[in-house]
């Protein structure tokens, strides 16, 4: 929890000595906006689905402030949960690690099928390694993942919008567009779901690796 924090105290220690830090107040200020933006990307996602926020379902997935541990400070998480809550979303969430957020009065439900399912969207926001991200894109109607964690490319009827806005790509008028993906980092999973329906193709892809469609 100290990662958001420390910066703050030594751009106040900074200023005792007449040095200004302005990138790291700027850097604070950006972090700070990003559980709206995170909230804002979700809305446009079920906004091509014609879903409205107001009233839809979402999952969020993680709740702690970093993958693999329980520690709730400077959670991002819980600005997330409340400005959803703020916006009519019905909320639940899902967290190995943290049991129940007793203040917001939730508990974490279970990772299955049925929940999944049942919820109009899943918002990826802490990267547990515990958990089966094949699972969550199999399973769910809509992913949105902050983590990049798993990265889901589709030909389903409304995702096209979706694409252009987060990826940078889309279909010509008169003939398909090429697309190139080059992973970088951990390695992480592509689903291709088919336009038909059916279980997706999955590939691993890991660092440099590239793909091309």
């Amino acid at each position: 929890h100290c990662i958001p924090i420390d910066p703050y105290y030594l751009s106040w220690k900074a200023r005792e000595y007449e040095f200004h830090t302005e990138f790291i107040e700027l850097a604070g200020k950006i972090n700070s906006q990003m559980p709206a933006f995170c909230v804002g990307k979700l809305s446009r996602a079920l906004n091509t689905r014609r879903k409205p926020l107001n009233g839809s379902r979402i999952l969020v997935s993680g709740a702690a402030y970093k993958a693999d541990v329980n520690d709730m400070r400077e959670s991002p998480a819980l600005k997330v949960i409340d400005l959803l809550i703020a916006e009519g979303a019905e909320v639940s969430y899902h967290d190995p690690h943290v049991p129940k957020l007793v203040k917001k009065g939730l508990a974490s439900v279970p990772r299955d099928a049925a929940h999944l399912a049942a919820a109009g969207a899943v918002a990826v926001v802490t990267a547990h390694s515990s958990i089966d991200w094949n699972m969550v894109a199999e399973e769910s109607q809509l992913v949105v993942d902050f983590r990049n964690v798993v990265l889901i490319m589709t030909t389903n009827a409304g995702a096209s919008d979706a694409a252009k806005e987060s990826i940078g790509f889309g279909r010509g008028k008169r003939e398909d567009t090429m697309v190139a993906i080059v992973s970088f980092g951990d390695p992480r999973r592509l689903l291709l779901r088919p336009r038909g329906g059916g279980s997706s193709i999955t590939f691993t892809m890991g660092h440099g690796d590239l793909l091309v469609m």
